[in-house]
C-alpha cells in the first residue's frame, strides 16, 4: 500500500501508462503493469489486512477474502462508470468484453443505487 506519494507518480493517468505498476528506484514507477496474479495478491493482502481491522480473525479474514480478486477491480470501474451515466459502450471497450450481455449485467448492478432513496438521501 502506497501510504504516501509525490512527484511523477500521481495523478495516474490511462495515458500515461498501465495504473498498476511496480514502484522501482528512486519512487520511480516501472513501464509495464502488474501482472493479473500480483493485483489479486495485493486485493487479498489489503481485504485481510482491512478485516483484520475490523476486528475478524485473520483465519476468518483469509476465508472471505478467496471471494476477491483483481477482477473486482474491473467490475468495481464498470459499476463507476454507470453510476456517473457512462454510455454502456465505453465501459464495453474499456473492459475489452466482446459481448455487451457481459458488460450490461455491471451497468446494471451501477444504476441500481441511483434509482433508490440511498442515492437522494446522499446529495
Amino acid at each position: 500500500m502506497i501510504t504516501f506519494a509525490a512527484g511523477p507518480l500521481f495523478p495516474i493517468r490511462p495515458d500515461r501508462g498501465p495504473a498498476f505498476r511496480s514502484i522501482i528506484r528512486r519512487g520511480q514507477l516501472h513501464d509495464a503493469a502488474l501482472s493479473t496474479r500480483a493485483i489479486a495478491l495485493i486485493v487479498k493482502r489489503s481485504v485481510i489486512g482491512a478485516l483484520i481491522d475490523e476486528g475478524m480473525t485473520a483465519a476468518d479474514a483469509e476465508g472471505v477474502a478467496e471471494e476477491y480478486f483483481g477482477h473486482s477491480l474491473r467490475a468495481g470501474h464498470a459499476t463507476s462508470a454507470a453510476q456517473n451515466d457512462a454510455p454502456g459502450h465505453v465501459i464495453q471497450r474499456q473492459l475489452r468484453h466482446k459481448s455487451f450481455n457481459k458488460t450490461a449485467g455491471y451497468i446494471r448492478e451501477g444504476r441500481l443505487f441511483k434509482g433508490s432513496s440511498a442515492f437522494f438521501a446522499l446529495r
